[in-house]
């Protein structure tokens, strides 16, 4: 039955590529979708992304505290790139 997979913080190229091939070969898996989801949030320029991965921090009470939380990250001054890049 093909479930949806999201990897946050995947760690290295090597560890991925192997969890990858893993995941791809394991039949109960067919069909199957994988998300990374900090690497598509970078690659899109996501701020639903970002809150996403606030999200599923257990120390996140609510959507309203993350969403704050992402904007004060973003209004820092030496996150000027970041907050262009996520508009």
């Amino acid at each position: 039955m093909p479930i949806k997979i999201s990897l946050i913080g995947a760690g290295s190229a090597v560890f991925s590529l192997n969890l990858m091939r893993d995941l791809c070969l394991t039949p109960n898996l067919y069909g199957s979708t994988i998300s990374f989801i900090e690497l598509k949030a970078l690659a899109t320029g996501s701020k639903e992304l970002l809150l996403q991965l606030i999200m599923m921090d257990p120390w996140t009470r609510s959507e309203d505290q993350a969403r704050a939380l992402m904007e004060e990250i973003l209004a820092l001054p030496y996150h000027e790139e970041m907050r262009k890049h996520y508009l």
